[in-house]
């Protein structure tokens, strides 16, 4: 919020608890909103924040399954995922500007 004070945009930046298996983050980015996403007990990523910039969505014989494309600091480009219902708590912080 600060840095888009500064910039001279007034934006709402909200905290979320859970991502409904990843589903509150697809809602989000369909809307055209980036949402900082926070891995907690990531098999992978351990506690860690990333950008979440886009997903895949697969159907299975019964549910839909949600892959986040992020940008996770560790590669030079986004091009990593992860499931939407993987182990671990994800909380996240969407902003509209």
């Amino acid at each position: 919020q600060e840095y888009f004070m500064r910039m001279g945009l007034s934006c709402d930046a909200n905290f979320h608890e859970h991502t409904n298996n990843g589903q509150d983050i697809v809602e989000e980015l369909d809307c055209g909103r980036p949402v900082h996403l926070m891995l907690h007990d990531h098999y992978k990523y351990k506690n860690h924040s990333v950008i979440a910039l886009g997903y895949m969505q697969f159907r299975y014989d019964d549910y839909d399954s949600i892959y986040i494309r992020i940008a996770d600091g560790w590669s030079r480009t986004a091009n990593r995922y992860v499931w939407g219902m993987c182990y671990g708590t994800w909380n996240y912080v969407s902003v509209e500007v």
